[in-house]
């Protein structure tokens, strides 16, 4: 099936929301709508034509992707047929014609294609094609978000393996739907893109998605499985060629949207915006007229009802500057509202809501669980310093809601100022709290607890799930709200949510339902909450957590997760339990398995009593102990094990594909080469107990091997990429497992019998 749209269709659909505004600017009426100028930036008007001969500065620029290292990602073959014609590959492309059909223009384009095809070499490698990879990079393409701007590629009932779902592929718009994208990536330049795409696109039109390495990978073999990959290798460079194409890149104003690398091109210069409005152009990018220069192959009549307005507003000084202006057009732009809905407009499309997810399926959450949330006055809600975390550091408040929040980089860094600003707040400001007391925060943790408004009910405490449904981790509370919003927010949450789960804690004539404590004054038990907030990582657990003379954790269906200190371990020790009944504990501080174990999970007692803090040790019969000193060592051989990890900084931990964490830390080598890990353990039954340790390297050096010490006997190993492995005889008669990758980005996955 195909997924492009025809270029009346989403031109029609551009127009639905600007329609009458650009009509009515095209007849001199008032043009202060900063949403008329999205067309314009969004094919790039601006990269090229100043709003006037007067002004030194381009507004609202939106540059193409980097061309540095283009022949490494991209086939030559594909280069061509997009550069020749765009609008045969994509609707409404945002690139547009530069070559005719005269043998000369063929020949400058062949000259383009070579000096493109020149910048970096084929990468190598093959996509997977096991049909389980494939299953999992499919419900990975719909689930984290990528279908929300590109569109379903296949039906709910072929992502979920469900036959009662529908069998239908949905089709609604979307913001970018794929070009024609045969024979286009190299399968391991597409994954190496998808891990960080703000290093071809730094315009942030294409953000990261929170991807690991192996999710990458997956994501990479399953598009590739529709588009199928460039199959044209490295031939010999034509220099001649390939010289002659830099000097037409050049020519034809190329680098007024793109850069190539490092090289400098001479500026492009176009007629200001402003010399084209009033006047029929019998030449030009947007007309139906052929001529030597750049050019749109769009339906003329739609297009200049559409850029009527927009040009006009570019021009309009009231608007050129306006920092909220940008906030909007940006927000339209980036296509936030695809999964957000803003101020009643966007969020996920009705068709598109079946691929939203839990991530805890036995979660009573319904659409609080699985739909980004909307952004109505954001900015009054969310502390300044929380929402830049969420935009640059992947921060989530839900973590159970499987789609997840891109990284647009330096697109967005305005925005947790801006957001705020728009909500008519100070960034980095809130209103004056309540002065913080023992009685005050006795009071709120009370309130928290199971004898009164039973918050535990619904939200975790730290690393500790809810004791129902689970929300938002009450720890972090003041951390990312705003004590002005929240006073408001409590009053009447369905205000500010409609269908929101949060109940009503305050009666019609303004008095707490709750009689204790302070005698029903709903503003100091409001006021003891928020006391109880700000200690954060020090707020001892609410009541009904658990009781000082022990509690045992169980596990569910899914991996269970729990931070405690635990003997043996240490007081940065990490318990995860899973559903067959085999559990390890893991160090945090050394990045290193540290114990396996079957049977019961964890006492979570000590924990939990008083202020917590009390070691804890395994519950289960012992399986299996680590040796000592460090998981692995990356360089020549070691003499003897060492005793101690060095270097090692630990990052922390998202929750993988099969519900238990994947580790993140790096390892910084004596020569100052920092080398990137993710690491996950799933223990297994098969019918033997079994270890599967995976790792992923990133960063090895040239040559270096990395050497492991298992603990236990190696029964399995599989290498994502090439390197040589297998076991090797260490200090003292030890086995030591050996893994020297070929590739900067390798995994590795041993079996280790317990």
């Amino acid at each position: 099936m195909t997924h492009r749209r025809s270029a009346a269709l989403i031109l029609a659909l551009l127009l639905a929301p600007l329609g009458t505004g650009a009509r009515a600017a095209a007849q001199g009426a008032d043009i202060s709508d900063p949403t008329l100028r999205v067309p314009v930036e969004h094919w790039g008007c601006t990269n090229c034509h100043l709003p006037d001969a007067t002004t030194a500065e381009r507004v609202g620029q939106r540059p193409g992707p980097d061309l540095g290292q283009v022949g490494e990602r991209a086939s030559a073959s594909w280069m061509r047929r997009w550069i020749a014609r765009p609008a045969d590959l994509r609707a409404a492309p945002t690139m547009p014609r530069l070559f005719g059909t005269t043998e000369e223009e063929e020949a400058d384009l062949d000259a383009v294609v070579a000096f493109l095809a020149s910048r970096g070499a084929p990468a190598g490698g093959a996509a997977a094609t096991e049909e389980s990879l494939l299953t999992a990079g499919r419900e990975l393409y719909h689930t984290v978000g990528c279908v929300h701007c590109h569109g379903a590629l296949d039906s709910p009932a072929e992502v979920f393996g469900d036959e009662f779902l529908p069998q239908e592929v949905p089709q609604p718009f979307v913001f970018s739907t794929f070009s024609d994208l045969e024979g286009k990536w190299y399968p391991a330049a597409l994954s190496a893109f998808l891990l960080d795409p703000t290093t071809v696109h730094r315009d942030g039109r294409m953000p990261g998605m929170n991807l690991e390495p192996f999710e990458a990978d997956l994501l990479a073999s399953y598009l590739l499985s529709k588009f199928p990959a460039a199959k044209d290798g490295a031939d010999a460079a034509d220099t001649a060629l390939a010289a002659r194409g830099r000097e037409v890149f050049a020519e034809r104003g190329c680098q007024a949207c793109h850069t190539v690398g490092e090289l400098e091109f001479p500026a492009h210069a176009a007629p200001p915006l402003a010399e084209l409005l009033g006047e029929e152009q019998r030449g030009g990018c947007l007309s139906p007229h052929e001529w030597d220069g750049p050019r749109y192959d769009f339906p003329a009549p739609p297009m200049a009802r559409m850029f009527a307005g927009g040009l006009m507003a570019v021009t309009h000084a009231k608007v050129s500057d306006a920092r909220l202006d940008y906030l909007e057009r940006q927000v339209n732009r980036l296509n936030c509202q695809a999964c957000h809905e803003i101020d009643g407009v966007g969020g996920v499309q009705n068709e598109l809501r079946i691929y939203c997810t839990s991530l805890d399926e036995q979660a009573d959450l319904g659409d609080e669980g699985r739909i980004p949330p909307h952004l109505n006055g954001v900015g009054g809600k969310l502390t300044t310093s929380w929402f830049h975390e969420v935009l640059f550091e992947s921060g989530r408040a839900r973590p159970y809601v499987a789609t997840r929040m891109p990284q647009y980089g330096d697109a967005v860094k305005d925005f947790p100022e801006l957001f705020a600003r728009r909500a008519g707040v100070e960034p980095h400001s809130d209103a004056e709290w309540p002065a913080v007391s023992d009685e005050l925060v006795l009071a709120g943790r009370d309130m928290m607890g199971m004898q009164a408004a039973a918050c535990i009910s619904c939200h975790s405490f730290r690393d500790l799930p809810a004791v129902g449904t689970p929300g938002p981790d009450m720890s972090q509370f003041a951390g990312r709200l705003r004590y002005a919003w929240w006073n408001e927010y409590i009053e009447d949450p369905a205000a500010f949510k409609p269908g929101t789960r949060m109940p009503l804690f305050r009666n019609e004539d303004g008095s707490s339902v709750f009689e204790h404590p302070f005698d029903g004054d709903f503003q100091r038990q409001t006021d003891a909450m928020w006391a109880y907030f700000t200690l954060g990582e020090l707020m001892p657990p609410p009541e009904g957590l658990g009781e000082p003379d022990g509690m045992m954790l169980s596990v569910g269906e899914t991996p269970r997760v729990f931070r405690t200190f635990i003997r043996g371990v240490g007081p940065r020790g990490i318990a995860v339990g899973f559903p067959v009944g085999l559990h390890y504990a893991y160090d945090a501080g050394q990045a290193r398995l540290m114990q396996v174990w079957q049977g019961e999970f964890i006492d979570a007692s000590g924990a939990w009593a008083g202020r917590g803090g009390n070691s804890r040790k395994a519950a289960g019969e012992e399986l299996w102990e680590h040796p000592g000193g460090p998981a692995f060592v990356i360089g020549d051989k070691p003499l003897s094990w060492p005793t101690r990890a060095e270097g090692v900084d630990f990052k922390g931990y998202r929750v993988g594909s099969e519900g238990g964490p994947v580790f993140q830390y790096t390892v910084t080598l004596e020569d100052g080469v920092e080398v990137q890990v993710v690491e996950q353990i799933v223990p297994r039954l098969s019918p033997e107990k079994v270890l599967e340790r995976r790792f992923v390297f990133q960063g090895v050096p040239q040559g270096a091997s990395v050497w492991l010490r298992t603990g236990g006997e190696v029964t399995g190993a599989r290498i994502q990429g090439t390197g040589a492995h297998g076991p090797s005889d260490g200090a003292g008669g030890e086995r030591w497992y050996r893994f020297a990758p070929s590739q900067s980005t390798s995994a590795l996955i041993l079996e280790v019998a317990l």
